[in-house]
């Protein structure tokens, strides 16, 4: 019975995820009012849906479930008894709004091909809906060049350049995989947008997304790397060789490089070097359980958070903390990959989970990052089945 309702709204089941992404990908600006109504709206509305389709309510806890309530029972104890500031648990309620009515509305699907086909649906709108909305707000930013896009959406363009590169490896995956050569040309868009970002994050999204599902799909076939190594090869080029480019990223990449050789500590790539020297002694203060939520911002000269999710969490949670929300992380990867033969859609969620991984070293994605649960809940539909 529930099968067949949803086979009978078929079509709710991929426009709610496209409206999710397109609030979680254009509406984090500003003070977040838009942002959090529409996010209360989503959530009444994949409510009553769940109500319409079932109201079979499952007794047994899910892998995904158990470690939301672990990882986050334990981080809201530590938020509430060991850290000296204030918890906004208000503030990271309303961050991941979006997700939990994502996962509340796609909790009883149980078919995965369904589930599958819809995140990856899904993806492809978001794109089109996130390229559309920062084209209508900043249209003459881009068209001038010089300043990096994306602030309408999220007030952090690295944000919209993470979201944009997960949205890029999604629709790689289905040219690679599923032989949909008609979405390259928003392959293309998608990755152009995250050059105009100027963001060194979406830069590396891009070449991972490229790397991994090539490494995947083509192994040890050394003839079959000429097309991702050309495509690497005229990002570089376009990188070196386009003003227009090389005014928003190029020369961004070109002084992460030098502060790499130079070990100069002035500049952003320094200035993040140094967090994690600061963040590694502040964590050997209290290995275990931490220091407390939010203690580097207020222990450290630089008065805001590590921009590293590792040593983030080592120095506010510990050991513990760290391990219990990187524990689904190790566990999707294991899983996935002695499952890989059986069902090869787990490859597109063991790259996303590798790009994650990847992004954390150079951001704090723990607490405001609604994109990341989403892709975590859908990768454990699948791979847990």
């Amino acid at each position: 019975m529930v099968k067949s309702n949803f086979d009978k709204y078929l079509y709710r089941n991929y426009i709610f995820l496209i409206a999710g992404f397109a609030i979680i990908c254009c509406l984090m600006s500003g003070n977040l009012n838009q942002y959090m109504y529409a996010s209360v709206a989503l959530l009444c509305v994949s409510f009553l849906l769940r109500l319409s389709v079932s109201t079979i309510v499952n007794n047994k806890c899910t892998t995904f479930q158990m470690w939301i309530i672990l990882t986050w029972g334990y981080i809201s104890i530590n938020g509430f008894f060991i850290s000296e500031q204030f918890f906004g648990w208000k503030s990271i309620l309303v961050y991941l709004l979006p997700a939990l009515a994502i996962m509340l509305f796609y909790a009883p699907f149980r078919d995965k091909d369904l589930v599958f086909d819809i995140f990856c649906k899904g993806c492809e709108f978001g794109a089109v809906v996130s390229i559309i909305y920062i084209v209508i707000n900043e249209l003459p930013t881009i068209l001038a060049g010089s300043a990096r896009i994306g602030w309408s959406a999220s007030g952090n363009v690295n944000t919209v350049a993470m979201n944009l590169s997960v949205f890029a490896l999604v629709i790689y995956y289905e040219i690679l995989f599923e032989q949909k050569k008609k979405l390259w040309p928003l392959f293309v868009i998608c990755a152009l947008f995250i050059l105009l970002t100027g963001s060194k994050k979406g830069l590396m999204g891009i070449a991972l997304a490229i790397i991994l599902l090539s490494i995947f799909k083509y192994k040890w076939r050394a003839y079959k790397y000429v097309l991702p190594i050309l495509l690497i090869g005229i990002i570089l080029y376009i990188l070196k060789n386009s003003p227009y480019f090389y005014s928003i990223i190029g020369r961004r990449i070109n002084a992460f490089i030098v502060s790499l050789e130079t070990n100069q500590t002035n500049g952003s790539t320094g200035e993040r070097i140094g967090m994690v020297e600061i963040g590694w002694q502040l964590f050997k203060q209290s290995p275990i359980f931490g220091n407390g939520y939010g203690y580097f911002a207020n222990n450290t000269i630089y008065g805001t958070y590590s921009h590293n999710n590792y040593i983030e969490m080592l120095v506010s949670f510990g050991l513990l903390g760290t391990g219990l929300y990187y524990s689904l992380f190790v566990q999707l990867i294991i899983r996935g990959v002695k499952k890989v033969a059986e069902d090869y859609h787990i490859i597109l969620f063991i790259c996303l989970i590798f790009m994650q991984i990847s992004f954390d070293f150079a951001s704090v994605n723990f607490y405001n990052n609604a994109m990341m649960y989403v892709v975590l809940f859908f990768a454990s539909k699948i791979v847990f089945s």
